[in-house]
């Protein structure tokens, strides 16, 4: 039970994903910590993927509406906040009519909070939610980012510089980063063996898995293969397969994280080609299991953390060619050269965990 000496801290997110669940646990330990969803469920999502994990902190599921996948209204927003009676509140959903609900009963009232954000990048919008962010943001205690671009997108809707303080997002813990030791089994590979690229997402346009089969059709290099973990192959990758006489990529359907990060070290090379990503957490889960990567730069994770790494090339989202030449650059690379880029990855990656990121927290709420 949370000592009622500790601070107490609300968040304010939308759903229990695993990663944030881990995170909460720890944060839970330093503070009474409350955390109120808006949504129970994730559309688009297999269910299992949810946590109930909920060991150091208070789960409060709000009476919610949903009006888009991830988008909700929550009838009792307001009363679960008097409820709960916060010191502070960090607010991780400001898109949402709850989310905006709740920032404007904050301010009314003259409460202390927190916008804390996965990335963002600076959308055109209308006239209304331009003067809203703004608001938001100006009566904000912090504001807090992951990437340069999310940073510069506070800064665009009128943010002060010293209310801008930046944390590390991740969905891997410290354990899940691979020991360092085990890269040289990968060396052991026999001479001959198939070079295996491996790419991770749902099937959406934006994941632009279209570049990826393109580009893998294309790199002649012998025995490679593209393996995409995703599901059942869409109608309109199977005609761009059949279309372009492609043989070399094989799709695996969706599996738990510990499946996957199997896989991940089993393959030479991971590859994301998403267009348009605010972060991209599966970046953090191939870097730390020892993947060299070749990403989009629409992925905000790969150019963040690519800034502490040379295991991380970047390449022009819906640029086929490059995509290409880039997966035959790194497939004809020495072992040698290969194991760097793996090691470089999984110590740009320490600085990217859970734990890296409550402890962060913890800093910022004063907590230690």
């Amino acid at each position: 039970m949370a000592d009622t000496k500790m601070k107490k801290v609300l968040f304010f997110t939308n759903m229990p994903s695993p990663y944030r669940v881990s995170f909460f646990n720890l944060l839970g330990k330093y503070c009474d910590l409350h955390v109120m969803f808006e949504l129970g469920e994730a559309k688009g999502r297999d269910q299992t993927w949810l946590s109930n994990r909920f060991e150091s902190f208070a789960p409060h599921f709000l009476k919610s509406l949903a009006y888009s996948n991830e988008g909700s209204f929550a009838f009792d927003v307001i009363r679960q906040y008097k409820k709960i009676n916060p010191d502070i509140s960090i607010i991780c959903d400001i898109s949402s009519l709850s989310g905006v609900r709740l920032l404007s009963y904050l301010i009314h009232h003259h409460k202390t909070y927190i916008i804390e954000g996965d990335g963002a990048f600076d959308r055109p919008c209308n006239f209304i939610k331009r003067k809203l962010k703004q608001k938001f943001f100006r009566n904000a205690e912090k504001l807090l980012y992951t990437s340069e671009e999310h940073r510069n997108y506070y800064l665009r809707f009128g943010a002060r510089k010293e209310q801008l303080f930046w944390y590390p997002f991740s969905s891997v813990s410290r354990e899940d980063v691979l020991d360092e030791n085990w890269l040289l089994k990968r060396m052991d590979k026999p001479n001959g063996s198939p070079f295996v690229f491996l790419s991770v997402g749902r099937f959406l346009d934006l994941k632009n898995f279209e570049t990826a089969i393109r580009a893998s059709g294309k790199t002649h290099v012998q025995n490679s293969k593209m393996i995409i973990v995703g599901g059942e192959p869409t109608p309109k990758y199977l005609k761009i397969i059949e279309e372009e006489n492609i043989k070399n990529v094989e799709f695996l359907p969706f599996m738990d994280s510990k499946k996957l990060y199997r896989l991940m070290q089993q393959c030479d090379c991971f590859v994301f080609p998403s267009l348009n990503d605010i972060w991209g957490l599966v970046i953090n889960e191939a870097a730390a299991n020892g993947m060299p990567i070749i990403s989009s730069r629409g992925a905000l994770s790969a150019v963040e953390i690519q800034h502490h790494s040379d295991g991380i090339i970047l390449y022009d989202g819906l640029d086929v060619d490059d995509l290409a030449a880039k997966m035959q650059a790194v497939a004809s690379l020495s072992k040698e050269d290969l194991l760097g880029m793996s090691l470089n990855n999984l110590r740009a990656v320490s600085n990217y965990t859970i734990e890296a990121m409550a402890e962060k927290h913890m800093e910022l709420l004063g907590l230690k």
